[in-house]
């Protein structure tokens, strides 16, 4: 990506440009953002520039980063100093804002959309050169419940671009066919100030071919044993999923942590012939293999962290999300009734939140930046959301999370029943839902 000629010239040029990157689901958008972001920040601090940079990824299953607003926000928040981290002031006239709305009394809750852009618009003047990068584009509401539609602040955008004083660079990456993103995407091209460029991701082919050669030979080969011909083999996979990656990114990371749990030559020849075609056909595969689980209650417990990480209106930290499991399976289902001993005993079959991750195959991650249990991908969620087991409507989801919340009180009003010290001081500790206070186990 670095050395696409296109990116160069959007870089290098001393000319505020555009440069848009479309790709369908799995094809690295949001991998290549994260690698723009990092080389712009290994090149301010190696040439000790002054350029700013902003950048924001979009959501659409977290309401704030759907918001048109809240980007913004973050873009005027990172762009209101240079570097917060090194203690450096905030800008003049970002201090002269909160200046005049402190003579109002904060009278207004929010600045408004109006006052955001005109804000973003000065901030820009003031550094030589400033980089913004939007991530997935199309994953804000198209209608926004805000005051300006995704169109509305894409176009902001790009005139931003066209008309601020100083450099303004703009990334952007969205999966392609959005009439209301690429209308004004196509309107920077009339004018010849503003320099913009589409890469689209179908032609990822280097990208893809040296990602697999390093999993196979750094991963996948030194896990097998024996005299195998591990050359030949090492060619074979790297041969096979070249072929058939046709430019997802997703499906190639996928596929290699499948092959990584085999241990021979001939279980990973059998797998190669085996491959799914699409993302679909592999997610639907990695279903099956959850739902095929033959150790007691770890289906179970795979099928409910998925629902409720679709369900839960905000991300699951770990320790919230073993406890909604622990107040839903059927262990707890007779938690009312049961002795003190019982509770004991289920509480020592609890897992941590590594063995729900692996036991979800895939589908869920632990974000170890935001401390969040989330899916690995977005178009996993869209998967799971249209399948027979999952496709229950919004409502009977809620339903079903909801009894597990009235259940944590009952749980909570029988341990304190029971005076069982153990349990007492045990279940806060697992279960994120519980704390412990004043003698008591309370939500």
């Amino acid at each position: 990506m670095l050395d696409r000629p296109e990116y160069r010239k959007w870089r290098d040029l001393p000319s505020s440009s555009v440069l848009c990157i479309q790709g369908e689901a799995g094809h690295g958008k949001s991998f290549l953002s994260s690698r723009v972001i990092d080389n712009i920040l290994e090149d301010r601090e190696v040439r000790g520039s002054q350029e700013a940079i902003a950048y924001y990824y979009c959501d659409r299953n977290d309401a704030q980063r759907s918001d048109p607003q809240e980007l913004l926000r973050s873009v005027i928040k990172q762009l209101a100093s240079l570097n917060n981290a090194k203690g450096d002031p905030l800008q003049l006239v970002v201090e002269n804002l909160y200046t005049q709305q402190k003579n109002t009394g904060f009278s207004a809750n929010k600045l408004g959309i109006k006052v955001y852009k005109d804000l973003i618009s000065k901030l820009t003047n003031i550094y030589p050169q400033t980089i913004i990068v939007i991530d997935a584009l199309d994953e804000f509401d198209l209608v926004s419940s805000s005051e300006a539609t995704r169109e509305d602040i894409i176009k902001f955008f790009m005139e931003l671009a066209i008309q601020s004083t100083n450099l303004v660079k703009i990334f952007l990456t969205t999966r392609p066919a959005h009439a209301d993103i690429d209308r004004p995407l196509k309107e920077v091209k009339s004018y010849t100030r503003g320099y913009q460029h589409y890469i689209t991701l179908e032609n990822n082919k280097m990208d893809i071919d040296a990602y697999i050669s390093y999993k196979v030979t750094n991963v996948i080969i030194p896990k097998l044993k024996g005299n195998q011909d591990l050359q030949g083999l090492e060619k074979l996979i790297i041969s096979t999923l070249s072929e058939k990656a046709n430019g997802m990114f997703l499906w190639v990371g996928l596929t290699i942590k499948q092959l990584t749990g085999s241990t021979s030559a001939k279980e990973i020849t059998l797998g190669l012939k085996q491959l799914p075609r699409t993302l679909p056909h592999t997610f639907q595969r990695m279903f099956e293999q959850i739902k095929d689980i033959k150790f007691p209650g770890r289906s179970e417990k795979a099928m409910l962290a998925l629902k409720w990480t679709i369900g839960a209106k905000v991300p699951l930290p770990p320790a919230a999300l073993i406890g909604a499991l622990y107040c839903s399976s059927s262990l707890s289902s007779s938690s009312s009734s049961s002795s003190s001993s019982q509770s004991e005993s289920e509480l020592d079959n609890i897992d941590d939140i590594d063995d729900i991750i692996q036991f979800c195959n895939n589908f869920l991650i632990l974000d170890r930046e935001s401390k969040v249990v989330r899916f690995a991908h977005l178009s996993m969620q869209k998967f799971l959301e249209k399948s027979p087991e999952f496709h229950q409507g919004e409502f009977q989801i809620c339903w079903s999370l909801a009894r597990a919340c009235l259940r944590c009180l009952l749980i909570s009003r029988d341990i304190n029943k029971s005076k069982n010290l153990s349990v007492m001081h045990s279940i806060p500790k697992k279960c994120g839902c519980f704390r412990q206070g004043e003698g008591r186990v309370s939500l």
